[in-house]
């Protein structure tokens, strides 16, 4: 059986089904909650595969909601451009986890900060994250990295396997 074969299951969007935004963005806040705890705070990107095992339990944050798979880590365009994009995109959910800084321009701080991106066929969400703040739910994900991820998934055309979605 393949790790998207789990008999116990939830798929992100059925066959036949439009994506759910809001289980979108629970997935894409479990996963930052996650990278919070086991990860912290690096340097460079990490890419993923995300199985949603049980979608209600995303909201309340349990651990078995979903489970992460490591594929690899990098430059964000290399690892979207490298075999290992293909892999994570096989999986639910394609998870990246993208480090740096983030500068407040009425003060001119510097922040460490961590962007987590969700992706499936059917839609992207995102979670940003200054060191030392609470993670914010940013929705729908825009700019280089998010159009690179849509034409991952457009290649593949995995979207074109479930009519109607």
């Amino acid at each position: 059986m393949e790790h998207n074969e789990h008999p116990d299951h939830d798929r992100i969007a059925p066959a036949g089904c439009p994506n759910d935004e809001h289980m979108l963005g629970a997935l894409a806040m479990w996963f930052e909650l996650r990278m919070q705890e086991r990860v912290g705070w690096r340097d460079g990107s990490r890419l993923y595969g995300l199985e949603v095992l049980d979608a209600g339990a995303l909201e309340r944050n349990s651990d078995t909601a979903a489970r992460i798979t490591f594929v690899a880590e990098g430059d964000v365009y290399e690892l979207l451009e490298g075999e290992c994009a293909a892999t994570a995109a096989s999986f639910d959910a394609l998870g990246l986890c993208c480090f740096g800084t983030a500068t407040n321009l009425r003060t001119g701080e510097r922040y460490r900060s961590r962007t987590v991106l969700v992706a499936t066929p059917w839609g992207q969400s995102t979670v940003n994250r200054l060191q030392g703040a609470s993670p914010e739910h940013m929705g729908e994900a825009r700019g280089p990295v998010a159009e690179r991820v849509a034409a991952l998934f457009a290649a593949s055309g995995t979207a074109e396997q479930y009519p109607g979605a």
